[in-house]
């Protein structure tokens, strides 16, 4: 027999626009030689992306974050689609950042700049490198006019911290924010010492609880682990012994079939996480196994 728990401790987080960004830079096209540029410098949800001359100025500069996959420019917009379906030659514009998988892009070494929810390219229309040439969505094909510089690709996601067990439910869980259109969680070391520590003080204390024996909350535990950026959300579960895909897809008693639990995972603001196992046992009423997995 399996038991869940779930804890969002700390107000809900919004989708971020470019935090943590890696890379903040001009997007310059290979064939053009321009830049990808916000016309006039607007701010307005929609406006339509161009190639215009490289000039330094804040509608020119993009900042890439590989925890959300997002594009953003100014602070607060979203390199967007002009809609979610995927057409060769839909616009590409600006929107409020929302964290849909429209405005996640994979940013691939060589240049192509990928959309992850529609498997389209970035491209310069017509093959135009002429000011105001329109930018638009394409079938990736790596042409020049699909190339750009200027972003560092991201780097993969660094599981090395995980158990064999963890990796594999980390995966389960990114598989389905991925299906459901949140962009893929990231491990932060600090969260991932928090939840791999916390599955094994469960069964040391055989307490089952949000609340630790000593009467900690999941945000102490993972501000004791070093996690520095405000409140956390959790789940946590007893049961699924060495069952990784049991413990988030199990139909009555995985993450995925309660909704509070399903809630955190696939809660697009965020955007890190670790993941935590321990085989031991903490209630003799209930199977053996603790998970815990911390999300900020």
């Amino acid at each position: 027999m399996a038991s869940l728990g779930l804890m969002t401790a700390g107000a809900a987080v919004s989708a971020p626009a470019a935090s943590a960004a890696v890379s903040t830079a001009a997007l310059r096209g290979a064939d053009s030689g321009r830049c990808l540029d916000v016309p006039g410098g607007s701010t307005e949800n929609g406006t339509e992306l161009t190639l215009w001359d490289c000039n330094g100025g804040s509608n020119q500069q993009w900042s890439y974050d590989t925890a959300t996959k997002a594009l953003g420019v100014y602070g607060d917009k979203c390199l967007d689609s002009e809609s979610g379906s995927a057409v060769n030659g839909m616009a590409v514009l600006i929107r409020d950042c929302t964290g849909g998988t429209t405005q996640q892009w994979d940013v691939v070494s060589g240049g192509t700049v990928r959309n992850v929810g529609l498997g389209l390219c970035l491209d310069a229309a017509e093959l135009g490198v002429a000011n105001g040439t329109p930018v638009q969505l394409w079938s990736c094909n790596g042409g020049g006019n699909q190339q750009w510089s200027g972003i560092t690709p991201a780097a993969p996601a660094d599981t090395t911290a995980l158990t064999t067990l963890e990796k594999q439910a980390f995966d389960n869980v990114n598989a389905q924010r991925t299906a459901n259109g949140c962009a893929a969680l990231v491990i932060d070391e600090s969260l991932q010492k928090a939840a791999h520590d916390y599955a094994a003080e469960m069964v040391r204390t055989h307490n089952f609880s949000h609340t630790s024996a000593s009467g900690k909350s999941p945000t102490d535990r993972a501000k004791d682990a070093g996690y520095t950026r405000g409140g956390v959300g959790e789940n946590i579960a007893m049961g699924f012994q060495g069952d990784p895909n049991g413990v988030v897809n199990n139909a009555t008693y995985g993450w995925m079939s309660s909704s509070g639990h399903r809630a955190n995972i696939l809660n697009c603001g965020y955007t890190r996480t670790g993941m935590g196992y321990d085989s031991g046992n903490i209630d003799p009423n209930y199977a053996s196994g603790s998970w815990v997995q911390v999300f900020g």
